[in-house]
């Protein structure tokens, strides 16, 4: 569905076909028109949305210490901004949009019903509360509702209203009350807009018609919900449909759109903006199947009487921000007293290193990832960390992290005896305070070392089929937890499952993700070759030209050499299908086939690591990796058929049988080894002449990929199966 989370989609939309568009809504314009004029805007939204997502992350895992409790408490300032008394919208108005926003965020509003039955599963309400502010930014007495009546005939969204000076009336610091300010827009066509969080605080807010604003006139949207639509992009939300059409309607014939997403995994892909009010199953091009569309989505454009939800993907990615970079609204005071700016706060979002396997280092340095969520700059943090159950280390970072900043910490080495261990971290001290806010919060990771003799492999083969991926024999290492490399069924070369690469929808530009296999043992091999599968796909459109992502391959000889990169592919070398603006799916005929020779690495144990690059463009797909080799005597691969050696059945579940044809009597060894090398059992059997069939089980929390190796006179002979659980 997505191609470009929120964070990557500022770099790619058109502002050409925002501005064509004929839209209620002006957020988009306002963002585009915005960055275009302030490249610094774009890094702040960027930065913004990244905090979000890492918040939301920390959500859905249950890792945000009981943020489940919360009903988090939005101050909230009107400016009524107006020229005629009828422009002057009454307090009963402003009443009624508060009460408005509260049942719908909260899903108490009286038309939950009219909900759709196939996507009511998806509706969700969030624990906030709007209140008028009690209290002003001086700490003195207010309504929260602030009048100022104006020369200007009527208003567009270039921001004139959030300034005193242009006719307007200035906005109250934006991080401890939500600006609202209701104007009249004349015959712009608008019904609202507001700006996503990240801005500039001085227009930071929500401005409405005034004929919308509550119960107004402005008929079929005069029910309140244009407010709800625009708090909704306040809080990080993305029109429903993805903004990927130009005019808005067009989802006609000829439409090959679907590439836009609102970043939310909950939300059915919809070809363009609804309207009206609809019921029942609807379907478009980009969702032709049931549960359809979710029209009735706050972040459509139907009538205020079609709109009644939100999804919980939704809800989520709005807790995300108000865990981030609006959390300093959590602690402002301005309905209840005098408002309090936020303690200094820092969040400890992740581990992104170790990895969880490493065959080398027995001494990793862990790195985290921290983010300052306070009102003040940070200037040291202290960081307690270590292995569980035994004594925790401590480490002062003294860079310092600017207000919604975030820093990646290389913490010192964490010595570590080989095994399965849990490490964590958590931050202790704020700038030489105890960190009352997220006290105890921890992000943890589990690592597994293997010695350094670890035994490598003489015998490699993995066709994605048998187990999940990672498994417990590659070292993983990500710079974005939610993007990895992952088994997947979308498509395969042979079989059902490939590794997969998301590189359509990763957010961060040049970002490296790599994979290392287990230690292949290379000695005595003859013109050793690693070969794979590949798939891929380039990305192209009209706004962004062709982009490009990159694949690189790295070996090292044993765990005291240095990493050399032996293969580079991109663009045109990488690809294997045409180019594309849709997420890349292969067909059968779409890969190639490719091999990197190893003969320059003699080691006893090779590491091999295969880099992904990451520049937005579009998906891969690795398949069949094989190590393949000659023996310096004895049976070669096409001398050894399958009627001569074979294991069926081939995927096996629990047990297999090897099927053996010898010309004569003779002694002969089978071994059968995991991915790993490691030895599983070894049969020495007399054979007749004949075909003679042997039963392997008893294979004790062995799955995945096995290797079954002949050992005559002849030599030795190989064979792969897969054991299911």
């Amino acid at each position: 569905m997505k191609h470009f989370l929120f964070l990557i989609s500022i770099l790619v939309w058109s502002f050409s076909d925002i501005s064509a568009q004929d839209d209620q809504c002006g957020t988009m314009k306002l963002f585009h028109e915005q960055i275009a004029s302030n490249s610094q805007l774009q890094f702040q939204y960027q930065k913004a949305a990244k905090l979000a997502e890492l918040a939301e992350e920390q959500i859905k895992q249950g890792k945000l210490r009981g943020f489940e409790n919360d009903t988090i408490i939005i101050p909230v300032v009107v400016h009524v901004i107006y020229k005629t008394a009828a422009q002057n919208v009454a307090d009963a108005r402003v009443y009624e949009q508060i009460d408005i926003l509260n049942k719908d965020y909260a899903r108490l509003n009286a038309d939950t019903n009219n909900t759709y039955s196939g996507l009511r599963p998806f509706a969700a309400g969030i624990k906030v509360k709007f209140c008028l502010a009690t209290f002003d930014p001086d700490g003195n007495p207010t309504t929260g509702i602030i009048r100022k009546q104006t020369t200007v005939n009527s208003f567009t969204g270039d921001n004139k209203m959030k300034f005193a000076s242009s006719g307007g009336d200035d906005a109250w610091p934006a991080d401890q009350y939500l600006n609202l300010w209701t104007v009249n827009f004349g015959a712009t066509g608008l019904l609202g807009y507001a700006q996503f969080p990240g801005g500039d605080a001085s227009t930071d807010g929500v401005v409405i018609s005034y004929s919308s604003f509550g119960y107004g006139t402005a008929a079929p949207y005069n029910k309140g919900r244009t407010t709800t639509h625009e708090v909704g992009h306040w809080l990080g939300l993305r029109h429903i449909w993805g903004d990927d059409t130009s005019p808005v309607e067009t989802c006609g014939a000829g439409f090959s759109g679907c590439g836009g997403s609102d970043g939310v995994d909950d939300t059915p892909n919809q070809c363009s903006a609804s309207r009206g009010v609809q019921s029942g199953l609807r379907t478009d091009k980009c969702t032709p199947n049931a549960p359809g569309i979710m029209y009735m989505n706050y972040m459509d454009y139907s009538s205020d009487d079609g709109m009644n939800m939100f999804s919980q993907g939704q809800v989520n990615r709005m807790l995300g921000t108000l865990y981030s970079t609006r959390a300093s609204l959590r602690y402002s005071n301005a309905c209840n007293g005098n408002p309090t700016y936020a303690e200094q706060d820092a969040k400890i979002w992740r581990l992104i290193k170790p990895s969880g396997l490493f065959y080398c280092e027995q001494s990793p340095n862990p790195v985290v990832v921290l983010s300052n969520s306070g009102n003040v700059d940070i200037s040291s943090v202290e960081l307690t960390y270590g292995r569980e159950g035994e004594t925790p280390q401590t480490y002062l970072y003294e860079d310092g992290i600017a207000v919604n900043g975030i820093a990646q910490i290389e913490l010192p080495t964490l010595i570590s005896d080989t095994g399965f261990a849990d490490i964590y971290c958590y931050i202790s001290a704020i700038n030489g305070e105890a960190d009352t806010i997220d006290s105890g919060l921890k992000v943890s990771k589990t690592l597994n070392v293997k010695s350094n003799d670890f035994v490598g492999t003489p015998v490699f083969f993995d066709g994605f089929e048998g187990e999940a991926f990672p498994s417990n024999i590659y070292e993983l290492n990500s710079s974005n937890e939610q993007f990895i490399w992952k088994r997947t069924n979308y498509a395969a070369k042979t079989g059902t499952y490939s590794l997969f690469f998301d590189f359509y929808d990763y957010p961060t530009e040049g970002a490296i993700d790599e994979f290392t296999l287990p230690p292949l043992d290379l000695t005595g091999k003859i013109s050793p070759k690693l070969t794979f599968d590949r798939a891929y796909a380039q990305y192209e459109d009209a706004q962004n030209g062709v982009l490009t992502d990159t694949l690189e391959i790295w070996v090292k000889d044993g765990c005291g050499g240095s990493p050399v990169r032996i293969f580079k592919k991109w663009g045109a070398f990488l690809k294997t299908a045409p180019n594309t603006d849709q997420f890349f799916v292969p067909t059968t005929n779409q890969w190639k086939a490719d091999s990197i020779n190893l003969s320059s690495f003699t080691g006893s144990q090779v590491y091999i690591t295969f880099r992904g690059i990451n520049l937005f463009a579009n998906n891969l797909y690795l398949d069949n990796l094989n190590l393949k080799y000659s023996v310096p005597t004895g049976i070669q691969s096409s001398q050894l058929s399958e009627q001569a050696f074979s294991l069926y059945p081939n995927p096996a579940n629990g047990q297999f049988y090897i099927k053996y044809f010898s010309e004569g009597t003779e002694l002969v060894t089978f071994e059968v080894r995991d991915i790993t090398g490691r030895l599983l059992t070894l049969l020495e059997r007399e054979v007749n002449k004949g075909i003679n069939t042997f039963e392997v089980k008893d294979l004790t929390h062995a799955t995945g990929n096995l290797f079954v190796t002949v050992i005559n006179k002849n030599g030795r002979f190989s064979r792969s199966i897969i054991l299911m659980d």
